[in-house]
């Protein structure tokens, strides 16, 4: 079995508020078999959508994974509305996606430019959550 083949970079890297900041490590998976080798391989690591959280809720020194490159939606029932995404999809892409089939997600962030993964990590309810 061959090594997944995954970019890697170490940068200086914060959250939406700018602060606090960590030169850590950065991983980018294309695909869910690196992403899969990384988590297998790595002592702690922590995912970060659009890095649109304050303060410091995506910052790992030892593996960061961004998740923006994992941004398929798998499927979608229009009848239902129902959709199988991967994390990395944002907000705004699901708008330009099915608004236009009269399809919006029930309960909206204060933001489109957050990831679906993002909006579970961080609990995002949206607005609207109270109905």
């Amino acid at each position: 079995m061959t090594k997944p083949v995954f970019q890697s970079k170490q940068a200086k890297t914060a959250g939406w508020g700018n602060t606090p900041s960590a030169d850590i490590k950065l991983f980018r998976p294309e695909r869910y078999k690196e992403l899969f080798h990384l988590i297998q391989n790595s002592e702690s690591c922590i995912a970060r959508g659009l890095g649109r959280s304050y303060g410091d809720a995506a910052l790992n020194k030892k593996a960061t994974i961004l998740t923006e490159r994992l941004d398929k939606v798998l499927s979608f029932n229009k009848k239902t509305g129902v959709m199988r995404a991967q994390s990395g999809v944002s907000i705004a892409e699901l708008l330009q996606l099915f608004l236009h089939q009269g399809w919006v997600p029930p309960a909206m962030p204060g933001t489109k430019h957050v990831s679906l993964g993002g909006c579970v990590a961080a609990d995002v309810h949206g607005r609207d959550h109270h109905k």
